[in-house]
């Protein structure tokens, strides 16, 4: 690491900055540079492409040290060799079932290994081997006699109504035992002395970028700008204030007196996330794991399930099925209240906490532990927790409060009713007061106890609702609190925002819903339209948008993706459904809800970005109000099919438990709902921004990569499901089983790559396995060349297109042999009639000589005579064709990432910097490809033919009727070119592009047969027609939004052709004076237009990059299951505050059931959690 001790500052060391201008700033010189230990391809995020392997470490293989660097008899021990190992370890990895891909992985990983020896499975016995695993008592430096999994117990103080003890220990006691967990101090140090804490972060700095204009303008190439030159990045959590806090209150606490001098001391960034998930569509078995992740390891590792970052820590058991038959016994048959029962599972909650934080762990939280970390380098670690992730009901656990109650929110005490002042000055103020973990609170907590247990009163008596309620307290002390308190922590400030409960399963969700039954309510074909309109919708990269095959309207199977995806393509599918001026205001309001998720969920935010965020946070306010006093109160809108549907379930199953239902009598009915902006997911979007400041992007403390890992889990429930039948009720100590075997064959598996020098990061082998499976996937059989008689949508691959793993630093690749190859006279002459093929000759020629002159390529605008054009020599006058293209780039978090564009599968659309000097309001231009080919040409007199890789494109153009960008709301709109018009068709040089565009047809707009008539070139779906205009998705993914925004760090100055100037940042009008209710609303803007300006552009963007790969990260986040199936109870997702207006109080019933449980990790707040 190049580190420059800064001049101003003794104490400051900065880096040298890298070539795109960021640099970081440490308080102190750090031992090792992790990224140093990176291969440079470490940054990419293209599936299937070539990986380098990690720099070597300093250090020996861990179990190799105590033999003085030499390899031990037997490296893995418990197997006697390495074929044992290899057969076991791929029957313990890889799907549940054994396909035919595992089998190929059987061949390729175990029989085809150099060191297989079938002699070596002569009497092995995996069930035998598997057991003895179990069992084995691993001591060496790969494993600890306290690296695994304990059975504890904890004890209850169960209350009774109207029964006095004489102090709270003397009353009855519960015994919950069989709790699976491990010690969370030998978690820490098993994950710092793994191998892969290489990669770790052990001192946090503040990281800084300044654009290239600005260093150009300073002057300043390779030395680090002032501070006032550069803006601070945020991404990370160790480049987060949280822990640069943290880390300096370690720096002026006084070191241990026995630590040598030079022994570094670091935090241990502690992540935990816990939630509960149903295992199997059917039945009940569930698990509420409590998973460990490390900030200090990098996001876009810890995110990624095939890098197993999750550490497991415990599982967290329900309160017993036989506690009411415990109760009964103890207290004269009477059974406990259901304000009893949720009172002992939030001390089941806290106890349980209180057992993983023991008193070995606080030690090491207050002195630390000495560690040899995976660098090979001592330290003393310091375990801190940051932030706590998990979805609503379970913050609500873990802050002690009660639900949805008056001041619903566990982090600020705003009241529920102040909530719809979103985004306003005064919302603003009232969330500086903050929750704070201090004596008074601890107080009433302690007060409110004696009351219940000395004094008899019941948990919601009148007396304790005065004492608790004013801040939504429950009688109960979060274990966090017990153990923390004493350090100065206030851990309310745990409980960051989560982004796909809050939003991609909250407030979207509701807003969608609403949106539906305005569309009911409007009448006509509008629902029927909607559908079909999504339909028409193309997708986009791998997985990024899905195609919309089922009904959007009907809501069935929809996870957090799928909401992600109509979000991003909503808005001109809702574009003329309703009248003027509800279309617009729906339209606008759809469009500020998609800046701010596509803000959100940003992986590198800059001061500028943050500052929009801010921004566009308020504006969303004042367009939540605007619908719901303009639109809502227009339409009488009433609940879904799918919510009548599951009401009348829900009533079913009541009056079969012999319950009456409050609308019995109106069960065919279809009852009113409400659009209610009032409940904590709408309350907690101004937090983020902040919370980004404290603990970095989004990504850090969302529940996704938690979701993630409920997969594995379920993966171990499936692998042994018939065992589980026999022994049922068993199925946590299994998982567990699994679990500890899954660890130790990769940690053996890691000294054997590292014994063969096979240094891979992490997720590779996936990686690998998912091209194999891909290849075997596509048709090798050979086409004929395009004419007007076949349909180019029809054409298949053929071998010659599935193109190798390139270098992610070429910017586009093509494959070198080609699919089809034919005499170009002769094809145009076939084709000579189509109206795409007039002039195709001679704009071929003139493309391919603009490009061989010397002067800079910028379009196809210069013409040649044809005396140059006869110059020019094809090889053996034939054209190559191929059908997929690879465009390389770099993105805004400067990732390396890829998009493919390919005519068959109508992922053709391309977009590339606008080349003119006329001053245009286009940054772009777009086309679609037609063909992609190569040719072999030399001029007259050359002696050498070169190939030159072209595309035959259809052009688009800019609507400029319509105004576009962030400031107006609306998309930019473009159309094909009229074939009548000059140039409606060219050819690109690959290298000009930028990457894959994303266009959605203006179906308001209609279609048309003027722009072309019929050609070969036209997709059989297309029924010779094209739609009036399209618009770009800018929404399509974060690196596209940030290409239209500005600012992208990755999106270095390349182009200076143009200087891209944008309206100024400052787009907010004053607060208005508040309203007669005093709820902080603002006065609705005249023209709401005012209220957005993008972010001012730098002189270009670099042409590289590529899409940002969402698919890459963690298959997020449900499996297909339907939200029925994930509830279980038959009930479905429902807007809470609906139910709160309706009577609802949102609480469990009386016969105590828990419903913390859903398939794929997606639980819904307003389930039987809630309760809690």
């Amino acid at each position: 690491m190049d580190v420059d001790p800064a001049d101003e500052v003794p104490s400051v060391y900065t880096t040298i900055p890298d070539k795109f201008g960021v640099y970081r700033r440490y308080t102190i010189c750090p031992k090792t540079d992790p990224n140093e230990l990176l291969p440079p391809d470490a940054h990419v995020d293209i599936p299937g492409s070539s990986k380098s392997t990690r720099k070597e470490s300093t250090r020996a293989p861990r179990g190799f040290e105590k033999h003085s660097g030499a390899e031990p008899d037997n490296i893995f021990v418990p197997f006697a060799n390495e074929t044992q190992f290899r057969f076991a370890n791929w029957q313990c990895s890889g799907t549940t079932t054994k396909s035919i891909a595992e089998a190929q992985r059987l061949k390729d990983e175990v029989i085809d290994h150099p060191s297989f020896n079938k002699d070596d499975l002569k009497d092995f016995n995996v069930s035998r081997a598997l057991a003895e695993l179990d069992e084995a008592d691993l001591t060496d430096d790969l494993f600890t006699a306290d690296d695994g999994w304990y059975k504890g117990s904890v004890t209850i103080q169960v209350p009774m109504e109207k029964v006095a003890f004489d102090s709270e220990a003397d009353a009855i006691q519960f015994k919950v035992e069989n709790i699976h967990h491990r010690k969370l101090l030998e978690v820490v140090k098993e994950a710092f002395e793994d191998s892969s804490s290489e990669t770790f972060h052990y001192i946090p700095f503040k990281e800084y970028w300044t654009s290239q204009a600005t260093r150009n303008n300073s002057g300043l190439n390779d030395n680090p700008p002032s501070l006032d030159e550069a803006e601070r990045m945020f991404s990370e959590i160790y480049n987060s204030d949280a822990m640069l806090e943290e880390d300096a209150k370690l720096r002026a606490q006084p070191r241990e007196p026995e630590d040598d001098p030079d022994t570094e001391y670091a935090i241990a960034a502690l992540l935990p996330y816990s939630d509960s998930t149903r295992l199997a569509n059917f039945g009940t078995a569930s698990l509420w794991p409590i998973y460990l992740f490390f900030g200090n390891q990098s996001k876009y590792f810890r995110g990624k399930p095939s890098c197993f970052s999750a550490h497991h820590l415990a599982y967290l058991p329900n309160l017993p099925d036989d506690f009411q038959d415990f109760y009964r016994r103890n207290f004269d048959g009477n059974s406990a209240s259901d304000e009893t029962l949720r009172f002992c599972k939030r001390e089941l909650m806290q106890l349980i906490w209180l057992l993983l934080l023991d008193d070995e762990f606080m030690h090491a939280y207050e002195h630390g532990i000495l560690i040899r970390c995976g660098d090979g380098q001592i330290r003393r670690i310091f375990p801190r927790f940051f932030c706590y992730s998990a979805d609503y009901p379970e913050k609500v656990l873990i802050a002690c409060i009660r639900y949805f109650a008056q001041c619903p929110c566990p982090c600020c005490l705003v009241k529920k009713e102040d909530i719809s002042a979103l985004g306003t000055t005064i919302d603003y103020q009232r969330r500086n007061h903050v929750r704070a973990d201090n004596e008074h609170i601890h107080h009433l907590i302690q007060l409110s106890r004696q009351w219940i247990y000395e004094g008899g009163f019941s948990i919601r008596s009148a007396r304790i609702k005065r004492l608790l309620d004013s801040m939504s307290l429950v009688p109960t002390r979060s274990a966090f609190s017990t153990r923390l308190h004493p350090f100065g922590v206030n851990f309310y400030s745990l409980l960051a925002p989560d982004l796909m409960h809050d939003f991609e399963l909250g407030t979207w969700p509701d807003t969608l819903k609403h949106t539906l039954r305005i569309l009911y309510a409007a009448g006509g074909n509008c629902i029927q339209e909607f559908n079909e309109r999504f339909r028409q919708v193309h997708p986009f990269g791998r997985n990024t948008i899905r195609r919309f095959n089922s009904n959007v309207s009907a809501l069935k199977g929809i996870a957090a993706r799928d909401y992600e995806d109509i979000l991003q393509c909503i808005i001109p599918v809702l574009e003329g459904l309703l009248d003027e001026p509800h279309d617009t205001i729906l339209r606008e309001f759809v469009f500020t809800l998609a800046t701010w998720h596509a803000l959100a969920k940003l992986r590198l935010h800059t001061e500028r970005t943050l500052t929009f965020f801010e921004d566009t946070t308020r504006l969303l306010g004042a367009e939540v109000r605007r619908f719901e006093k303009t639109i809502c109160q227009h339409y009488h809108t009433t609940e879904l099919p799918k919510e009548t549907a599951a009401r009348g379930r829900r009533e079913a199953a009541l009056a079969a438990k012999g319950k009456t239902s409050n609308v019995t009598g109106e069960r065919a009915a279809k009852k009113r709902k409400h659009f209610n902006p009032r409940t904590y997911k709408w309350h907690s979007l101004p937090d983020y921004p902040r919370a980004i400041r404290m603990f970095g992007t989004t990504d850090n403390t969302s529940t996704q990569p938690g979701e993630g890992e409920h997969r594995r889990v379920k993966r171990f429930w499936l692998s042994n499901a018939i065992w589980l039948r026999v022994h049922k009720g068993r199925y946590v100590e299994h998982i567990a089983k699994q679990q500890r075997r899954e660890r130790i064959m990769r940690r053996i598996l890691d000294r054997v790559n590292r014994r063969d020098g096979i240094l891979s990061l992490p997720g590779d082998a996936e990686q690998s396995r998912h091209k194999s499976r891909t290849r075997k996937k596509l048709n090798t059989t050979v086409d004929a060349p395009l004419s007007a008689t076949n349909d180019p949508s029809s054409r298949r691959f053929t071998e010659a297109d599935l193109t190798p793993t390139c270098h992610p630093d070429v910017h586009y690749h093509i494959s070198q042999e080609a699919s089809s190859s034919y005499e170009i006279s002769k094809w145009i002459s076939e084709c000579r009639e189509d109206p795409a093929f007039k002039n195709f000759m001679r704009n071929l020629k003139d493309h391919l000589l603009d490009r061989l002159s010397t002067n800079r390529y910028q379009g196809d605008d210069h013409k040649f005579m044809d005396e140059e054009r006869d110059l020019l020599r094809f090889r053996n006058n034939t054209i190559h064709e191929h059908r997929m293209l690879r465009i390389n780039y770099t993105t805004y978090d400067m990732r390396r990432c890829q998009d493919t564009v390919s005519p068959r599968t109508r992922r053709d659309h391309i977009m590339l910097y606008a080349h003119d000097d006329k001053g245009g309001t286009s940054l772009y231009w777009y086309a679609r490809v037609l063909g992609i080919f190569h040719i072999d040409v030399k001029k007259a007199g050359d002696s050498e033919f070169e190939r030159m890789d072209v595309l035959w494109v259809r052009w688009l153009g800019l609507d400029s009727n319509l105004p576009f960008g962030l400031q107006h709301r609306r998309l930019p709109s473009v159309g094909y070119i009229e074939h009548t018009e000059p140039s409606p068709f060219g050819f690109v040089d690959p290298n000009q592009v930028i990457r894959a565009a994303h266009l959605i047809p203006d179906f308001s707009s209609g279609r048309t047969t003027q722009l072309l008539p019929r050609s070969c070139i036209r997709n059989e779906d297309e029924d010779d027609e094209d739609w009036n205009l399209y618009y770009v998705n800018i929404f399509v993914d974060r690196d596209m939004f940030m290409r239209y925004l500005g600012g992208g760090v990755g999106h270095a100055e390349s182009d200076t052709l143009r200087n891209f100037q944008a309206p100024d940042t400052a787009f907010l009008l004053p607060d208005d004076e508040q309203d007669d209710n005093n709820t902080g609303e603002r006065a609705m803007v005249e023209d709401p237009s005012l209220l957005a300006e993008p972010l001012a552009r730098d002189n270009g963007e670099e042409d590289k990059g590529t899409q940002s790969s969402e698919e890459d990260e963690y298959d997020y986040y449900g499996e297909g299951d339907d939200w029925e199936a994930e509830r279980g109870d038959g009930s479905e997702f429902e807007d809470g505050s609906d139910d709160e207006e309706e009577g609802g109080s949102g609480e469990e019933g009386a016969d105590g059931s828990n419903g913390e449980e859903a398939v794929g990790g997606i639980d819904d707040e307003d389930d039987d959690l809630a309760t809690l």
